[in-house]
């Protein structure tokens, strides 16, 4: 297989440096040869599933039209057995960056709203992408949060319109929602990628993260669902005016969870930076 730095000029592009590589995937920043301009851009090689791949193209391509808030996917080229994707570069890296390794103080509410929009559209578009996280969370030059990394997204809806009720553990350990880490459980997915914005949103404000796993063997988990917590190594207060809105997001009945709508009319959320 080649790398990137050989494969990159074989269509095109000037390879400029490397991001990630990996058993199955090499990430790496390029600029398209015929671009004035020379804007960078992300180019990532996926080396297997090759109809998970075309998947993951049609369904991001669906989901950035019409936003400033996802990731533009660009293009996508196949070379023999390996996938290449083309990407809109989050030049300012991605939010778990911003988080936990960057001195600088993160604007929590402003990177909030950005995600809900984002996610509001994605949504209206009948697309769940159940690998909500820091890491898949970008920020533009112009300090713009922006989804991306689709490859566990799919629509929730059928031809016809039914929703579509999902099985399968999905997601990150972590922001994966209670309900689908039960063992042969069927759950839908919007309310999923809530939970895991909640969870992003308690890392923004605190700089850390309330349990590793939403499940009962996890003991920090235990407390929460049993609403101790006081006896949680969670920092509570660090959520300030945004407590309220957060629980009802972490809600564990996914039937209560707060909505999108609720969200957004939330009278922290709504309140100007």
């Amino acid at each position: 297989m080649l790398s990137n730095k050989q494969l990159a000029p074989r269509l095109g592009y000037t390879w400029r440096r490397d991001l990630f590589s990996g058993c199955f995937v090499d990430v790496s920043v390029v600029e398209k040869n015929e671009d004035p301009e020379k804007l960078q851009l992300v180019m990532k090689t996926v080396k297997q599933d090759l109809d998970r791949n075309q998947r993951e193209f049609t369904t991001h391509m669906k989901a950035n039209e019409g936003t400033d808030h996802i990731i533009k996917m660009i293009a996508m080229e196949k070379v023999d057995l390996q996938t290449v994707f083309f990407i809109e570069l989050g030049s300012m890296g991605d939010l778990h960056h911003v988080i936990f390794e960057s001195p600088a103080v993160v604007p929590c509410h402003r990177y909030f709203q950005h995600l809900i929009v984002g996610l509001q559209h994605m949504h209206s578009k009948d697309i769940i992408h159940l690998d909500i996280k820091p890491e898949n969370l970008f920020i533009s030059a112009n300090n713009v949060l922006k989804i991306g990394d689709f490859g566990l997204a799919r629509s929730n809806k059928t031809d016809n319109g039914d929703e579509i009720m999902l099985e399968r553990s999905r997601g990150t350990h972590g922001y994966m929602a209670p309900e689908i880490l039960v063992e042969n459980s069927r759950w839908r997915g919007p309310p999923v990628d809530i939970w895991a914005a909640g969870i992003v949103l308690m890392n923004m404000l605190t700089k850390n993260e309330p349990w590793k796993d939403a499940e009962e063997r996890d003991a920090q988990f235990k407390m929460y669902s049993q609403n101790d917590l006081n006896r949680m190594k969670f920092h509570w207060g660090g959520l300030g005016n945004a407590t309220t809105l957060v629980l009802k997001m972490l809600d564990c009945n996914p039937a209560n969870r707060a909505s999108l709508y609720f969200i957004e009319n939330n009278v922290w959320f709504k309140q100007n930076d």
